[in-house]
Parts: C-alpha cells; structure tokens; sequence
C-alpha cells in the first residue's frame, strides 16, 4: 500500500473526502519528517515511536569531533505497546483464503 491507498482507505472510514485524506496524509509525512530532522522523537499514538540516531566516527577529544564524522543516519522505530499487543493476537491464514475474499 502507499499513501493514496491509506488515504483512501482514511476518507472510506471517515468524514474527510478523498482529496482531504491525501493531504492530511502528506501534511503528516511532512510535519513527522521535519520534526525528526529537527531532533525530536515523535510519538505516533498507539502505532509507535519515531526517532533519528547516527552512527558516526569515535573521536578521542571533544575539540576534533564534527559534523564530517557522521557515516549514517538511521530511523529507528520502536512499536507501542497496543500495537504489539494486536500483533502478539494475529492469527494467520492461508493466503488463498484473501484471495478469494477480493473476487
């Protein structure tokens, strides 16, 4: 799924019109981008927890560390609780049985 299908899927359960549920899904992209950009961790109700962490070059002295010892920034997810509760509940079935569900 991408977001124009969770947009929809939003609008279908929701008072939001499609075109609404679109741009507060983009709104949401931009707002959790620049907030994690910014430094923030970000809290996403019961799905989870965003942050940014860095993997960067050790320095033996604080005066040489800089902005050039970062190799990679990493998004870490941490789930909530009441997500990996439903996850921990999930029962599996043959993807057969979805198929036929769609015709």
């Amino acid at each position: 799924m991408d977001e124009h299908d969770v947009a929809k899927m939003m609008a279908d359960e929701t008072t939001l019109k499609p075109k609404e549920a679109e741009m507060a899904v983009y709104q949401l992209e931009k707002v959790v981008s620049r907030m994690l950009l910014d430094g923030h961790t970000v809290q996403l109700g019961d799905l989870g927890t965003f942050n940014l962490t860095i993997t960067a070059e050790e320095q033996k002295e604080e005066k040489k560390v800089s902005a050039d010892d970062i190799k990679k920034v990493n998004l870490r997810f941490r789930i909530s609780k009441t997500m990996r509760e439903a996850l921990d509940n999930t029962t599996f079935r043959p993807v057969e049985s979805l198929a036929s569900k769609k015709k």
